[in-house]
């Protein structure tokens, strides 16, 4: 009689799972798409994370524009500022690097991209008020720029690139209501950027936008169902650009890439739902002002990006 068989070993698990169990403190109405009630990080730890500026109305400083690696529009960029931010540092001759450009829209995921790569990449970021990382034919969206200035931004970028790049890298790109995702964009990524980034070996993910808030948060807090908005009118047509810039990725196999987040804020998708000020299932707000996330939901979407990461192979 040949031997029992032995049983199968248990899966490994995913490097990015943790748990979501029901009832636990930070427990989230959305689950990370690796989540393991065996695993013992916590998907989301509210009761963690210290935000010492908190809501942010108006003229007041938010959170994500304390830190050194923000630069203010309205003069011209300090070029050994950005050659310092974006010259990566590296734990190894070959640790792969995340470059994260763009305007505050990036600067708010710098939390949530660290916390999602952990030791596994390194993180250089550069962002500027109202001015991501655009074309000539978008330069005019950079409107606290005089024309030059943005350009100048943008050519910094593209110079500090072709410098720090190395196989297996990514660039990823975030913009105001999405701008990096129209089709003047995406013409420009099919006739510079990507072939930029596959002569070094290099990979693009076009990041998405957060709805809107239409409340003061500080408000929403005491009644946070009075602050709530129709996924049709905030979210979708976010949503609906992802899906469209997916079309435009889906041309290029394992060399472009696209992350949505606007659904994450909202339940009941892709019909009849709403999105609040909370992160949902939560009491934790999801926003600094009415376009910005705070700092907790910067740190929601960690589990998610390193899902995505992971399954891209950027952790190869």
């Amino acid at each position: 009689m040949p031997p029992p068989v032995p049983p199968t070993p248990p899966p490994t698990p995913s490097i990015c799972a943790c748990s979501n169990e029901a009832g636990s403190s930070g427990h989230t109405v959305h689950s990370p798409p690796d989540v393991s009630q065996s695993a013992t990080a916590k998907c989301f730890e509210p009761d963690t994370i210290h935000d010492p500026h908190g809501f942010c109305p108006g003229s007041i400083v938010c959170w994500f524009l304390d830190q050194p690696c923000w630069i203010e529009s309205g003069t011209a960029p300090d070029g050994n500022k950005v050659r310092e931010c974006l010259t990566p540092h590296r734990t190894s001759a070959d640790q792969r690097t995340l470059f994260l450009v763009g305007d505050s829209k990036a600067a708010q995921l710098v939390p949530g991209m660290r916390k999602a790569l952990g030791d596994r990449m390194a993180l250089s970021f550069v962002g500027r008020g109202m001015c991501s990382y655009f074309p000539d034919s978008l330069l005019p969206r950079c409107d606290q720029d005089q024309l030059g200035d943005a350009r100048a931004w943008r050519d910094l970028i593209t110079e500090s690139l072709r410098s720090n790049l190395k196989h297996g890298d990514v660039v990823a790109i975030v913009a105001f209501r999405q701008a990096h995702m129209v089709n003047a964009a995406k013409e420009w990524y099919r006739t510079f950027l990507i072939p930029l980034l596959q002569s070094k070996g290099a990979q693009l993910v076009l990041i998405g936008d957060n709805p809107d808030l239409k409340h003061d948060p500080r408000a929403c807090v005491m009644n946070p169902a009075h602050c709530n908005h129709p996924y049709q009118t905030s979210a979708m047509p976010l949503v609906q650009g992802a899906q469209n810039a997916q079309a435009f990725a889906d041309e290029y196999a394992d060399g472009v890439f696209v992350f949505e987040i606007a659904s994450y804020f909202c339940t009941g998708v892709p019909t009849g739902g709403t999105c609040g000020p909370l992160i949902l299932g939560t009491s934790a707000p999801a926003f600094s002002n009415h376009g910005h996330m705070s700092l907790a939901a910067s740190h929601y979407l960690a589990p998610y990006l390193c899902a995505a990461f992971s399954r891209w192979g950027f952790f190869k």
